[in-house]
């Protein structure tokens, strides 16, 4: 029993060990990549989609998935928001506000 036990926890600690999502919504995928966008690269459709899903919304930071799925970072009203949009389509995936910032606080 100790042994299962043991090797139960040696693989949850790898499984969660591997992932590399710093918690951009909520998806996350071991195998993808997120770099930081500078907001003047920030895609025109990209920007547009996450301030029509979110009027009122101040872009702070975006960051790039391998695949084309940006996270845009932002505060609505002093309201920590995060605004998932497909690059490609132009398709809102996920909009998230009242979530944890980068340092882990609600400001």
């Amino acid at each position: 029993m100790k042994t299962t036990t043991a090797l139960l926890l040696l693989t949850l600690g790898l499984t969660l060990g591997a992932c590399k999502c710093n918690d951009c919504c909520t998806e996350c995928d071991a195998d993808e990549t997120e770099e930081v966008v500078e907001l003047a690269d920030l895609p025109a459709s990209v920007r547009e989609a996450a301030l029509k899903a979110v009027p009122g919304l101040q872009i702070t930071e975006a960051e790039v998935e391998g695949d084309g799925i940006y996270c845009v970072h932002g505060t609505n009203a002093g309201v920590f928001t995060e605004v998932e949009v497909d690059a490609k389509t132009g398709r809102v995936l996920e909009v998230e506000t009242g979530a944890d910032d980068e340092d882990g606080d609600d400001d």
